[in-house]
């Protein structure tokens, strides 16, 4: 290496149950050479453990970007990605020496590309990305497969840390970044359409009444690789457990990647879209946080079984399991002159997710979007500026609404609206079916509703009224009437 490991100070960015298992063998080998490891981490708890065998915890993601030229990450999603990156190299933009950044997240090649770009615009810098296959045990046991793409210099200077962590490393030898997540994505298609196979078999043996020692038997003399192994034992013992696997949030996540990577260049993965259906009905469950080998347990359902969410099991609903399936089975007719659709979705992440699939799937007719949950306003904004430039003719509505659950349903909500007021006044009839009361604010600003929600909800139950008089106050500074 041209740089001992004294000139190399590696921080770590993510200690979730991969990033921890890889950190710990990464802080190992620096402690062997006389080092340390500087870690980070979102919830301040995760870094205990890692403290006590000898890493230093930095008190803040600023902390750990003036004190590292070496910077790991291993986070969630993409949204984490980009939020995480777009602040080191706003913090490292100034930094004459090199920084080397290399993500190791599974995230989607276009999210890839946008981090590089940050990167690039300052040239001392560099960034790879690395995601690894295998589960936590594996990144425990440093028996991961890492992959690495950027520049060939970078990844060979780093190659005894990637060794560290893994069994060992597919260098992609391109300075395309996004060739890596597109990798990952594929080896993962190849993980989930395993354990579609696996439940469906399972499922299959169940009903006709074969012992499961005898399957497990013939899977691992006749599939012996680690991923058929595993998978097989989990479904056959029952385990539905999230630690050491892998949920079925993040599993959705995954094959939500692969399968827009398939239809934005012309490919179809009929597999994925099968385990994306059944990983979809387990989060309506609540099993988000299962782990994703509990598809069987929607498999066991059988026909029937899977027709219905259990919540929603009335005369006139029809339930669908995927966005792509709600656009085909909902397309307006000939007759038909507009296309509503009423969102509730859970925060930021899940609506840009939402939103993502159904502006590809949206058609060329007149779509409303109303989105009922609290977002920020930026993407209120963003949200309607990508559905104008999609088609003049699609409106996007942010409707908040105040009150508890049972409020809900009891159609006890009140309703608050922005945005074209033409559409909200059209939309009246179907709005107060849900509540008992509709705030039209009468304003072409999307994300009024969601400001004057977020305040709201900021403030505790006694300060409500206190906290309308001051939004009542300030009405100019955000641009909500008083009125």
């Amino acid at each position: 290496m041209a740089q001992t490991t004294q000139d190399i100070r590696i921080g770590w960015i993510g200690l979730g149950e991969m990033g921890y298992g890889m950190a710990k063998n990464l802080n190992s080998y620096l402690a062997s050479h006389g080092s340390y490891l500087t870690v980070w981490n979102r919830s301040p708890g995760k870094t205990d453990a890692i403290k006590e065998q000898g890493a230093h915890v930095a008190t803040s993601i600023e902390n750990l970007a003036s004190t590292s030229n070496v910077i790991f990450t291993s986070l969630a999603n993409d949204a984490a990605v980009e939020n995480v990156y777009e602040q080191l190299v706003q913090l490292t933009s100034k930094v004459q020496e090199q920084i080397i950044f290399i993500d190791t997240s599974t995230i989607h090649p276009t999210t890839a590309t946008k981090v590089s770009q940050l990167v690039a615009a300052y040239p001392q810098h560099r960034h790879l990305q690395c995601p690894v296959f295998g589960r936590p045990d594996r990144a425990h046991a440093a028996q991961l497969v890492w992959v690495a793409s950027g520049d060939s210099a970078t990844i060979e200077k780093l190659q005894p840390y990637f060794g560290s962590m893994s069994k060992n490393t597919i260098d992609l030898k391109t300075t395309d970044v996004s060739k890596a997540s597109s990798f990952k994505l594929m080896g993962n298609f190849f993980v989930v359409g395993t354990i579609e196979l696996l439940a469906e078999g399972f499922a299959l043996a169940e009903k006709v009444d074969i012992d499961k020692n005898a399957m497990l038997e013939f899977i691992e003399s006749f599939f012996p690789t680690p991923s058929w192994i595993g998978y097989s034992q989990k479904i056959a013992a029952g385990s539905t457990e999230k630690a050491g696997g892998f949920p079925v949030t993040l599993g959705l996540k995954d094959v939500g990647h692969m399968r827009t990577l398939a239809a934005d260049h012309g490919a179809t993965l009929p597999t994925a879209d099968i385990a994306y259906r059944n990983l979809e009905k387990l989060k309506a469950q609540g099993k988000g946080d299962q782990d994703w080998s509990s598809i069987i347990e929607v498999l066991r359902e059988g026909p029937e079984g899977q027709k219905k969410l259990p919540y929603l099991r009335r005369p006139g609903v029809h339930v669908v399991y995927s966005l792509e399936e709600f656009f085909v089975s909902t397309h307006p007719g000939s007759c038909a002159k507009a296309f509503v659709i009423f969102t509730s979705l859970a925060n930021d992440v899940a609506i840009e997710q939402g939103y993502e699939t159904a502006l590809r799937c949206a058609t060329q007719e007149q779509i409303v979007f109303v989105e009922t949950g609290t977002l920020r306003r930026e993407l209120s904004l963003r949200l309607q500026k990508e559905l104008a430039d999609l088609s003049q003719h699609h409106v996007y509505l942010q409707c908040s609404v105040f009150s508890r659950p049972d409020a809900a349903r009891a159609a006890q909500l009140l309703w608050v609206a922005s945005g074209d007021t033409n559409v909200v006044n059209r939309l009246r009839p179907y709005s107060e079916t849900m509540s008992r009361g509709i705030l039209d604010l009468k304003m072409t600003d999307v994300a009024a509703a969601s400001t004057l929600k977020l305040w709201a909800t900021l403030s505790p139950y006694r300060a409500r009224r206190s906290c309308l008089r001051v939004l009542i106050l300030h009405a100019n500074r955000v641009s909500i009437h008083s009125t």
